[in-house]
């Protein structure tokens, strides 16, 4: 990640169809942007990465309910990914969630998403169930691992 100067900036409407072009980028079955409008109608919060070089590099979507928060989408843009950008993101997002004395932290994952699922672990997220024929994948169906960090106080 050195000299990208990664920053999270608010992910305003006018945004949208970037995050929704490096969701194509990166997922098989990718968000709408529909999907993005109802996470910022509903007020969640809602980020985007940017570099000094691309300006909308990523994205990140979550809500919180009480003392827990719930990552609904977080991506890089594939051309960008290994770099340390995902884990700068959520490096950002736990140092949020401390601050809001968040207990934890909630997401599911795509069991295929094997370079997912190794940054969350590292991150210190643990698989606490399977979600199964959770998401999309073509005709068929993928399970989805339910990871969860918990922050403590």
């Amino acid at each position: 990640m050195k000299n990208l100067s990664p920053c999270l900036l608010p992910l305003k409407p006018e945004m949208i169809e970037a995050a929704v072009d490096i969701e194509r980028q990166a997922n098989a079955f990718p968000w709408s942007v529909a999907n993005f409008e109802d996470c910022l109608k509903a007020n969640y919060p809602a980020f985007i990465l940017a570099l000094p070089s691309k300006p909308i590099a990523g994205f990140m979507l979550y809500y919180t309910i009480l003392d827990e928060l719930h990552l609904l989408n977080i991506c890089v843009c594939p051309k960008l990914q290994r770099k340390g950008l995902g884990r700068f993101m959520l490096d950002s997002l736990m140092a949020s969630a401390r601050d809001q004395e968040i207990r934890e932290l909630w997401l599911e994952v795509r069991e295929s998403n094997k370079a997912a699922i190794q940054l969350y672990r590292c991150s210190g997220f643990v698989q606490v169930g399977v979600r199964k024929n959770y998401y999309p994948n073509g005709a068929a169906r993928e399970n989805a691992l339910v990871m969860k960090l918990a922050l403590g106080k």
